[in-house]
């Protein structure tokens, strides 16, 4: 294996561990996200970041950004499961704002 390989296993691994903590603490996220789909995404960004600056980032800082990254994929596609009604009562309340 080399060095990047490792890294990016030791940083994935992290984010998992992370994943299964904020799962386990969060019913909605639990109901929401698909595990496996989120840790194909996780992989795949791990390609774009740097992975020297993830691994020496701190527990907490890590856990946000895990966080965001599971709300975001929780509510994704949320819009495509409320009726007609529903978006256009968003749609106001969007704009309103």
């Amino acid at each position: 294996m080399t060095k990047i390989t490792v890294e990016k296993e030791v940083v994935l691994s992290r984010l998992l561990e992370i994943v299964e903590k904020l799962m386990q603490s969060d019913p909605f996220l639990q109901e929401r996200i698909d595990k496996t789909k989120l840790s194909q995404i996780l992989a795949q960004a791990l390609d774009k970041v740097s992975l020297e600056e993830l691994i020496y980032l701190s527990e907490k800082e890590l856990i946000k950004i895990v966080n965001k990254i599971m709300v975001r994929q929780a509510v994704s596609g949320t819009l495509n499961e409320l009726d007609r009604e529903q978006k256009e009562i968003f749609e106001v309340i969007v704009e309103g704002k």
